[in-house]
């Protein structure tokens, strides 16, 4: 990035020759920006300074990988590498990356002058980078961790959660747009020198912006978690308070930290979850806490492979089946 002082005369006529062009962000929104060439400086006497801004296109990007890690990083039209654990190299500029064959612990960043995406996941099954647009995950109950810098923005953003299934992490000016395949849970955002918040995104989309804060694409903002927020209204340890009930709802610790279990074994049906049709099972469950009540809904999607919670006062979790082993071991959703 240049930056460069101008006098008012030179600046006025550098403004006046500006060209506009429009950027697809590939969010059903068109963003307009400005690009400026100058050839000579001045003294800035008037107090102007103009950004200008470098282009990405035609930069070395560097590729480097943790302790640990390894990995195979494609370029979209061009050369496969294989990078192996505090390796690093650097290669001809492309915008798209598929990266695969991770391992269990993979943690990478890609980088050039001016561009720097980094990440850190556990049991994804990949990772595509497309350096103006943003990041892909996808995997089956992965951990992750972002680092990202928009491109109207020189301020890295960390970015961290837990899913199942695929994640985009998008570019939209200097905020960075989340959609999910399935509720996004806890995630916790740290921007460069700001702080760190964690919040509960019941939603399969959220904004984070530059400062940290998140909402919900339509604007309602959402609260970062506190102590408060964590009491989970009275309900505090609960482990197998509804055994008795078909299906069977075994919550442990913290709603407001989406720590549950769904247990779909029908008593005395004896029917296994991948037998169950959509919405073959679904139930509401009232239960009474030490401070109040909620009323649980639970309910079975994709011949009951997908599960899904609702209570009462606005949460919803989404679980996917996990197999167990064992023939008394009934089918367990987890987050």
């Amino acid at each position: 990035m240049k930056r460069f002082a101008l006098s008012a005369a030179v600046a006025a006529a550098l403004i006046i020759g500006v060209s506009i062009y429009a950027v697809e962000t590939g969010y059903g929104k068109t963003e307009t920006e400005s690009t400026v060439s100058a050839k000579e400086t001045e003294s800035a006497d008037d107090g102007y300074t103009i950004v200008i801004p470098d282009n990405n296109e035609g930069a070395d990007i560097t590729i480097s990988a943790s302790e640990g890690t390894s990995f195979t990083a494609s370029a979209r039209g061009g050369k496969t590498y294989s990078i192996t654990e505090n390796d690093s190299v650097t290669v001809p500029f492309s915008k798209n990356w598929t990266i695969t064959d991770l391992s269990d612990e993979a943690q990478a960043s890609l980088s050039s002058e001016n561009t720097y995406t980094a990440f850190k996941v556990s049991n994804a099954e990949s990772v595509n980078i497309d350096l103006s647009q943003g990041v892909t995950l996808d995997g089956d109950k992965y951990d992750y961790v972002l680092t990202m810098t928009p491109k109207k923005s020189a301020k890295k953003i960390n970015i961290s959660g837990s899913l199942t299934g695929s994640m985009t992490a998008g570019y939209s000016g200097k905020d960075i747009l989340l959609d999910s395949s399935l509720v996004l849970g806890n995630i916790t955002v740290a921007p460069e020198n700001v702080g760190t918040h964690s919040y509960l995104v019941n939603s399969t989309s959220c904004v984070v912006h530059a400062d940290g804060t998140v909402s919900l694409e339509n604007g309602t903002s959402v609260s970062p978690l506190s102590d408060e927020n964590l009491e989970n209204k009275g309900i505090t340890s609960v482990q197998n308070v509804f055994h008795t009930i078909s299906p069977a709802l075994f919550v442990s610790g913290s709603l407001a930290e989406a720590e549950s279990l769904i247990n779909d074994y029908v008593y005395g049906d004896e029917k296994t979850a991948s037998a169950l049709g959509d919405g073959a099972v679904s139930k509401s469950i009232q239960y009474y806490g030490e401070t109040g009540s909620l009323l649980f809904t639970i309910t079975v999607f994709e011949n009951g492979n997908h599960a899904r919670i609702s209570t009462s006062d606005g949460e919803v979790h989404d679980y996917i089946m996990e197999a167990q082993e064992g023939a008394h071991c009934y089918p367990v959703f987890c987050l």
